[in-house]
């Protein structure tokens, strides 16, 4: 019998996440642990880019940012931007990034362009 092709979706969806999570386990240095989860967060939800930022206090302190569509010489080699030339951002509401961190929710933005 076969079966719906949701549920095949569903099925691999669940599969990767697994092996994700296998992955990330295996993982022992805290900088390439956080690299890892924000690659594999965006490959699972087909992102372009991401940011991953820790919260210290009121403020949230980038520490990995990916792009993708950033032009470069090794296209072989993912498109990281040094974290550290960031200003932290307050957790409010003048910041997408401090308005979910600060409610505690997602926000889902359709067309972020």
């Amino acid at each position: 019998m076969n079966k719906p092709m949701a549920s095949m979706d569903l099925e691999d969806q669940l599969r990767q996440l697994v092996n994700i999570g296998i992955a990330l386990s295996d993982e022992q240095n805290l900088a390439d642990l956080l690299d890892c989860i924000l690659y594999e967060s965006r490959r699972f939800t087909n992102a372009t880019a991401g940011t991953l930022y820790l919260s210290d206090g009121e403020m949230l302190h980038f520490e990995v940012v990916q792009n993708d569509a950033l032009d470069t010489a090794d296209s072989t080699v993912r498109n990281h931007l040094d974290a550290s030339g960031f200003a932290p951002l307050p957790i409010n509401d003048n910041s997408i990034a401090g308005y979910v961190a600060g409610r505690g929710t997602v926000l889902n933005i359709r067309n972020a362009y």
